[in-house]
């Protein structure tokens, strides 16, 4: 049951009762605790108290009378009120006091008088622009109050003031048992790491933890297609093997291609470990540790032609200078060029781990690809990872307290690290971000990575002007920030001539439409909600011809002003309107 508290009175404290303080200490919420087992002695949130009250009352349901309830009303009276499971499941705890709105063209004295007449005690005048008060009725819980005023034609809304408990939207924990041990995806500071020293997957995952369409290859040591991590029907595409020239890619020995997959794409509740693009598809390939330059060529050009989207290698020399051979380069190109229908492959390269510079591998600085440097679980570099300026990002690795967890050929490992962990970390990343908008190029996915990565490190990172670091690149890959760098506004005008037109979207941005309240309003709009905007642009061609009329006519309007200012209230509303009708019809309120 719920307890006004008395301010002059203070907290309820009763022998054989548990008492949980509620909406700032103004409620009690007070439990029998005869009829309750020592879980509750563990709750760590209200919610947790339905399955147990559920049973004490199907204990209770034989008695006449509720002998905790008849005692707690001796003490209280009828300031007593009983908690309530609604349809849903949900406990909501009543306050006895009703939030009661009316209608707009009702005066406060007829509204006043309506409440009279049911005898509620007004409480306090609520905050909204129709009349509207908290009101009570002592003695009572509400609930009776607010039907009978629903009932009122001038009333427009009745609602008991229940409490309830609203936790942080989460995304939730992984089934995988080894999460917890996987502190690249989420650092606690588990075995003395720095928290949040991670690549923050938990954000990104309410967003999206990847789809099937994306494909992630993995060239390595080869992959062990029986693995629990890659058991979810379909999701194997176009497995080869380039040392054999056929599509059994089993590794021979080394764990090293398994782990590596593991680390991008393990499945969700499908083994002990997650990838941090669990519902994206892999599609593996084995090279052998001696391999003709034509065969590696060969793994490039079979991963794009068979539509992969993101291509994650993790090997190459140490310790000496590794020349890029011309037929491996044209391959490379090539999937950089045409890979994705023309938008692109992204290509991600462990960066090395002989802590030298990585300009001496000519594999891993091609200008095209995405180099990435390891970072450890608190945050510093990893003494063995190389640095130069070809150095894009970095991503959480071994080094530090702890290595990483991911799946091995028959098992699982803790012992995995160096860039070649960090390389299929960010690649899996990139598949998050095509998921969400597999319109973007290749180029843009980079870019992206880059604008939105976290510096770390700040006294010795040796960021220059621009953001830069040797030893990092632009920063720690953080997935969530990447997701929400998507800019709305390039991809609903993508294939627009206006796009073109409006040259670079941030310089258009900062000259026509942050200087104005119009220009602002456009732009919270589309970034509140982008998630949206971008699911309906991936999915709805209608959509997205619609969308960009709306906003062609906007950046003419914008244009054609002689100043941002000369922008019209009513013009705003008619342009943010059209574009909430647009969202509005094709989604559900």
């Amino acid at each position: 049951m719920v307890v006004p508290v008395d301010p002059e009175r203070g907290a309820v404290s009763l022998p054989g009762w548990r008492t949980v303080p509620l909406s700032s200490n103004r409620f009690q919420l007070v439990v029998n605790g005869e009829l309750i087992d020592e879980r509750a002695t563990e709750l760590r949130r209200i919610e947790d108290l339905i399955p147990i009250l559920r049973e004490a009352e199907a204990k209770l349901e034989t008695e006449d009378e509720n002998r905790a309830e008849r005692s707690l009303r001796a003490a209280f009276g009828g300031r007593a009120f009983s908690a309530v499971l609604d349809e849903t499941g949900a406990l909501l705890l009543p306050t006895g006091e009703v939030a009661v709105g009316f209608e707009t063209d009702i005066t406060e004295d007829a509204a006043l008088a309506t409440l009279a007449r049911y005898g509620a005690r007004i409480l306090r005048r609520l905050p909204l622009s129709a009349p509207a008060w908290l009101v009570t009725i002592p003695e009572e819980d509400g609930v009776a109050l607010a039907l009978a005023l629903a009932g009122e034609p001038a009333v427009r809304f009745a609602s008991p003031n229940f409490i309830e408990e609203v936790p942080e939207r989460r995304a939730e924990a992984p089934p995988n048992a080894l999460f917890a041990e996987q502190w690249h995806l989420e650092n606690t500071g588990q075995g003395g790491g720095l928290p949040g020293a991670d690549v923050n997957a938990r954000a990104a995952w309410r967003i999206t933890r990847g789809a099937p369409e994306i494909v992630v290859c993995i060239i390595d040591s080869g992959v062990e297609l029986a693995h629990p991590s890659f058991s979810a029907p379909g999701k194997i595409v176009a497995p080869f093997d380039a040392a054999d020239g056929d599509t059994d890619p089993a590794p021979m020995a080394s764990s090293h291609g398994t782990s590596c997959a593991g680390v991008a794409v393990a499945g969700w509740g499908t083994g002990d470990v997650v990838g941090i693009a669990p519902n994206c598809r892999l599609m593996p390939i084995r090279r052998a540790g001696i391999s003709e330059h034509v065969r590696m060529a060969e793994a490039f050009s079979w991963a794009w032609q068979q539509g992969a989207d993101v291509i994650s290698c993790s090997f190459g020399y140490d310790g000496r200078p590794w020349i890029l051979p011309d037929v491996v380069r044209a391959a490379m190109e090539e999937a950089i060029a045409l890979g994705r229908q023309g938008r692109g492959a992204v290509i991600v390269w462990a960066a090395g781990n002989g802590n030298e510079a990585v300009s001496d591998d000519e594999w891993a600085s091609h200008p095209e690809t995405l180099a990435v440097a390891a970072s450890t679980d608190i945050d510093k570099r990893a003494g063995y990872s190389d640095f130069g300026p070809e150095i894009d990002v970095c991503a959480p690795s071994s080094g530090g307290f702890r290595s990483i967890t991911t799946s091995s050929n028959g098992g699982y490992t803790s012992f995995f690290g160096g860039t070649s962990s960090a390389a299929p970390l960010v690649a899996g990343v990139a598949a998050l971000m095509l998921s969400v908008c597999p319109s973007l190029t290749g180029a843009e996915v980079r870019a992206i990575l880059q604008s939105t990565a976290v510096q770390i490190d700040a006294e010795e990172g040796e960021y220059d002007n621009t953001g830069h670091s040797w030893f990092y690149g632009y920063g720690r890959v953080d997935a969530a920030r990447a997701l929400e760098g998507i800019s709305p506004l390039i991809e609903a005008l993508r294939g627009s001539p206006a796009l073109a037109d409006i040259g670079q979207i941030d310089d258009f941005t900062a000259a026509y439409l942050a200087p104005s309240a119009a220009g602002q309003a456009i732009l919270a709009y589309l970034n509140t909600r982008r998630f949206i905007i971008l699911s309906l642009l991936k999915s709805d061609i209608a959509f997205r011809q619609r969308a960009q009329t709306v906003l062609e006519t906007i950046i003419q309007f914008m244009k054609g002003g002689e100043h941002p200012d000369d922008i019209t209230d009513a013009a705003v509303l008619a342009l943010t309107g059209a574009a909430q009708d647009l969202i509005g019809a094709s989604i559900p309120s």
